[in-house]
Order: C-alpha cells, then sequence, then structure tokens
C-alpha cells in the first residue's frame, strides 16, 4: 500500500473513532499517521528545490 492510500485509509480509521466518540482509539491511529507522514514529508520535501538557492528563479 503507498503512503497516500495508508494516510487515506488511517484518516477514515480516525472520523470513524471520533463519531463514535472513541478519542483513544482515534490517537492510536493518529499517532501511526505520525509515523507515515514523517518519512513521507521529508521524501516529498527533499524534492522540490530549496526557495533561498535560487533555483528556478529567473
Amino acid at each position: 500500500m503507498n503512503e497516500h492510500d495508508r494516510l487515506r485509509e488511517l484518516s477514515g480509521h480516525i472520523r470513524s473513532h471520533l463519531a463514535a466518540g472513541d478519542d483513544d482509539a482515534a490517537r492510536a491511529h493518529f499517532d501511526e499517521v505520525l509515523v507515515v507522514l514523517g518519512p513521507h514529508v521529508a521524501k516529498e520535501e527533499g524534492a522540490l528545490p530549496d526557495a533561498g538557492s535560487g533555483a528556478g528563479a529567473d
């Protein structure tokens, strides 16, 4: 499963748990989101040019 699909899946679980009033289960899934999101953001941001480098500036 790719990261985007996993994040969508976890978000659905969180919404369901919150709707049911199960804050502990929602928090557990949110913790999983953070585990997936950390490396995901680092990978995607690493693909972006540094705004201070002048890369892409004309």
